[in-house]
């Protein structure tokens, strides 16, 4: 299995064969067992939880998107606390909490995530003009 593969795959919007590529990634032994890192196993779970969270190539399946994100936090990646942030603050497989997906979101922003500074923006400007409505 290869990561660039699954990326050409992905690209090209093929997400059926990208599916099986990034499975066959995650299910090989892990480095540790092989000397190696995880990089390539860390991404193809991260590209993995995106394809589980849209439905794209695979039934969608919140909680399994959930289970490889979660298993990822340790890595600090911000496409992680992103991600996250997302099922947070759509009630995706979780309880909706919209205070815990700013902060995800922020901790991502902090890490470099050009996304989560402009969800950021983006969210904040949505709940002043839900609040405004509500006075």
């Amino acid at each position: 299995a290869d990561l660039s593969d699954a990326n050409r795959y992905l690209k090209e919007k093929d997400y059926n064969s990208a599916f099986v590529e990034l499975k066959k990634i995650v299910n090989e032994p892990s480095s540790d067992e092989l000397g190696g890192n995880d990089y390539e196993r860390n991404q193809a779970k991260l590209n993995l939880a995106y394809l589980y969270y849209k439905g794209f190539g695979v039934t969608q399946d919140y909680s399994e998107s959930l289970k490889l994100l979660k298993s990822l936090i340790s890595t600090g990646s911000p496409d992680v606390f992103y991600a996250l942030g997302l099922h947070y603050y759509g009630g995706y497989g979780v309880a909706k909490d919209v205070d815990l997906a700013r902060k995800l979101w922020t901790k991502s922003a902090e890490l470099g995530s050009v996304p989560a500074k402009k969800i950021l923006e983006k969210t904040k400007v949505i709940d002043e003009g839900e609040w405004l409505k509500a006075r």
